[in-house]
């Protein structure tokens, strides 16, 4: 989209947050599958302002490997919701399957079953009943490879689903599966497809005309709290409460989700009270602690923070790449470990909101006690560091910058994509490393080059950048998961750095289903990573929401937690 038309899509998405009315008025009949809402509940809308229009509502679409935006929460409901504690709660079925009972058996190869059995009277936002032979097509939607999702969790753990009767869904599994009696969470939902809608489009050769089905954009029928009732491309959806929801009807009547990809705009937006929450990746640092100041005195609200991305540094294993080869010296990992100044870093990039990172999981993760217990913490220290590089055969020139007998003169190229706060991340760490000894020379990526996956995997030196603080990441850096030449630069992992004790330990972390089990494993996970210096970690970037005084029911919790998990009960004054 060119600036202009940006400027165009804005300035209608303001237009339609400050005219529209906060609800219907006399003559607008509440739209088919709305009511009005009951004694006690809220008449107005709420107004929540998301960064960027999304191309679907699903939670899995076919071909898309991220998907999973939070706000997609609205339209959908699963085998069970994240609670803000990170603990699964049944939503869709009755109960949990349980470990070594009737509905979740495992054998001695590793295969499973579990059997879930689902509330009475669930439907469709159309009025249709769901059945579990939605989730049966929904399976062979999911399994099959031209769909593009079969190589992804859970299904690439799925052997076959059926269903017994209307009520009941039995799934194999083809191994050990940690999640398989909720299925719920980023990456790893598997949701219902409308059969009744679908069916007759999915047939083999026509998989084509099955993925780009209207379904999938603006047309979208799902199992949540809210129904989709308007899409006005560029500003706004709209959304009514669903009557038949799951655990009954949502408290707030109408919700209208505003694009608003400014965050100055949408700071503005806030302060003027026009939008009365704002979802991950609206604000930045910045326009959240102006929020705080501006609302401290009239308590306009608060502001939570998330910490779902680790931000930290990637170094070039790939021999064909590495330059220079002194990376490949734990040695000098870990030196140039001791001389980051997290705590300064964190200050100029974050205005000291985000939370220090060792490893790929938070302390507000459901693992965060595990990885502090394992993971090897690198606090400034430049007197460990310099007497790390002696030892590895390096010395201070005159200049002050370290140089080996043999390979001369250390230099390093730290490099980052341009936007955010990378620049300055990478100048103050430039500047730190300088003022050590290491000779740093400083590259920026342009933006026309971030999403190049060449690029982005052949650096030489170390790349400054961005990843997501879950389970997946932390074990995605195993040997046929690192991108490079020969598989054409395809793989889940962003880092190119294994270690066969690492990829032990993460087979062990994928097949156990005792959750003590796994955080002792995770913990050896952290402890494997940070000795060896896979990375340096900095911190998790702190994820500002804004919500109003009048908005009732956001909270902050857990990093697997989606904000929008029980906005069902959410009320607003």
């Amino acid at each position: 989209m060119t600036w202009s038309k940006q400027l165009m899509v804005l300035a209608l998405g303001l237009m339609v947050v400050a005219c529209t009315p906060a609800s219907p008025g006399p003559s607008q009949a509440p739209p088919s599958g709305g009511r009005p809402a009951a004694a006690g509940q809220s008449q107005r809308t709420a107004v929540m302002a998301i960064r960027l229009e999304p191309n679907t509502l699903a939670l899995r679409p076919p071909r898309e490997t991220f998907a999973n935006i939070d706000h997609n929460r609205l339209f959908n409901a699963d085998f069970a919701t994240i609670d803000d504690r990170a603990v699964p709660q049944p939503y869709l079925v009755e109960a949990l399957p349980t470990l070594n009972t009737d509905n979740w058996q495992v054998q001695p190869d590793g295969r499973m079953r579990t059997t879930f059995r689902f509330r009475p009277n669930i439907s469709w936002h159309d009025g249709t009943p769901m059945t579990t032979e939605d989730y049966v097509f929904a399976w062979r939607v999911y399994s099959t490879p031209e769909v593009g999702l079969s190589r992804q969790p859970p299904f690439d753990a799925i052997e076959s689903v059926t269903a017994p009767d209307a009520r009941t869904l039995v799934i194999d599994w083809k191994r050990p599966y940690p999640d398989a009696a909720h299925m719920a969470g980023r990456e790893v939902n598997y949701p219902a497809l409308p059969r009744h809608l679908l069916e007759a489009y999915f047939t083999p050769e026509g998989i084509e005309n099955f993925v780009n089905q209207p379904f999938w954009a603006r047309e979208y029928i799902g199992l949540g709290p809210y129904r989709e009732v308007s899409w006005e491309p560029g500003a706004f959806i709209e959304a009514v409460a669903f009557d038949s929801h799951v655990t009954g009807r949502p408290k707030i009547d109408r919700i209208r989700i505003v694009f608003i990809g400014d965050r100055n705009t949408a700071l503005a937006n806030v302060l003027a009270g026009e939008v009365h929450f704002t979802a991950p990746t609206v604000l930045g640092v910045e326009q959240a602690v102006t929020i705080e100041r501006d609302w401290g005195p009239r308590q306009g609200g608060s502001v939570i923070n998330q910490f779902f991305l680790w931000r930290g540094i990637y170094i070039q294993f790939l021999p064909a790449f590495q330059t220079p080869r002194a990376l490949n010296d734990v040695r000098v990992r870990r030196a140039l470990a001791y001389t980051v100044d997290k705590e300064l870093i964190n200050e100029a990039a974050n205005s000291g909101q985000a939370l220090e990172a060792d490893y790929y999981l938070p302390s507000t993760s459901k693992w965060g006690a595990a990885v502090d217990r394992g993971a090897v913490k690198y606090r400034l220290d430049p007197r460990i560091s310099d007497q790390i590089m002696r030892d590895a055969g390096y010395d201070k020139g005159r200049d002050g910058f370290y140089v080996h007998p043999t390979d001369g003169r250390l230099m390093i190229q730290l490099a980052t994509n341009s936007g955010g706060s990378g620049e300055q991340e990478v100048a103050t760490l430039a500047d730190e490393w300088q003022k050590n000894g290491f000779t740093i020379e400083q590259k920026i990526i342009p933006a026309a080059l971030s999403l190049d996956v060449e690029s982005r995997g052949s650096f030489p030196g170390l790349f400054v950048t961005t990843n997501r603080a879950t389970e997946r990441t932390a074990v995605s850096p195993i040997p046929g998961n690192i991108p490079n030449p020969e598989n054409n630069w395809r793989g889940g992992s962003q880092t190119s750095w294994t270690h066969p004790t690492y990829t032990t330990l993460v087979s062990q972390f994928t097949a156990s289903l005792v959750p003590d089990e796994r955080a002792e494993v995770l913990s050896q996970m952290a402890r494997v990573f940070t000795d060896d210096v896979g990375g340096i970690s900095l911190h998790f970037q702190p994820t500002p929401l804004a919500i109003v005084a009048a908005l009732r029911g956001p909270r902050a919790g857990a990093s697997e937690t989606n904000i929008w998990w029980n906005v069902q009960e959410w009320e607003l004054n």
